[in-house]
C-alpha cells in the first residue's frame, strides 16, 4: 500500500465531508441557488466532482475504458432529485473505492488512458487535486451567496489528525 496516495483519499473525504457538512448548516436551498460562476449552483459543482471522480476511478478498474456522452449521462441522471445528504454520500462512496483500490494496489502500476500510461498514483493525486480545485470554487459561491467558506486545507487536515 502506499501510504501518501491512501493519506489524499483519506483528506479528499474528509475535506468533502467538511465541506458538505457546513453546507448542511447554512440555510435549506442554498446549494441549489444560481449562480454566475464555473457552475450554475454549488449542487452541480459537487455532481461534477462526483461525476468525474467517478470516471477516474473507473480509468482505474476497468482495462481499456473510455469514458462516454451516455455513460456520464447515466452518472449525472443518478443526481437527479438528490438532497445534499444524497449527494455527500455518492461522493463518500466513491472516495472509499478510491481508498480501498488504494490499500489494495501498486501505486506505480499505470493504465493506458489518453494514449499514454498514466501511473495510479498519479491518477490519485489528479483526482485529490480536482477536488480541492472545486471546493474552491464552492467557497468562492458562497461568498457570492453571501456565506463564508469553512477551511478544508491539507495543512489542517494534517494538524488535525497528526
Amino acid at each position: 500500500m502506499d501510504l501518501n496516495s491512501a493519506k489524499l483519499c483519506r483528506y479528499n473525504n474528509w475535506a468533502n465531508g467538511r465541506v458538505c457538512m457546513h453546507l448542511k448548516s447554512l440555510p435549506e436551498g442554498l446549494v441549489f441557488q444560481q449562480v454566475q460562476s464555473v457552475f450554475p449552483s454549488i449542487f452541480d459543482t459537487l455532481v461534477h466532482m462526483y461525476v468525474v471522480d467517478t470516471g477516474w476511478f473507473e480509468v482505474l478498474v476497468t482495462p481499456d475504458y473510455q469514458p462516454s456522452k451516455e455513460r456520464i449521462d447515466q452518472l449525472v441522471e443518478t443526481t437527479k432529485g438528490c438532497s445534499l445528504e444524497e449527494m455527500e454520500a455518492l461522493l463518500a462512496g466513491i472516495q472509499a473505492k478510491f481508498l480501498a483500490f488504494v490499500e489494495t494496489q501498486d501505486m506505480n502500476s499505470t493504465v493506458f488512458y489518453w494514449g499514454m500510461d498514466f501511473r495510479y498514483g498519479d491518477i490519485i493525486q489528479h483526482v485529490v487535486n480536482h477536488g480541492t480545485y472545486h471546493r474552491g470554487n464552492i467557497t468562492a459561491m458562497l461568498r457570492q451567496l453571501g456565506h463564508t467558506g469553512i477551511q478544508q486545507d491539507y495543512s489542517l487536515y494534517l494538524y488535525t489528525f497528526k
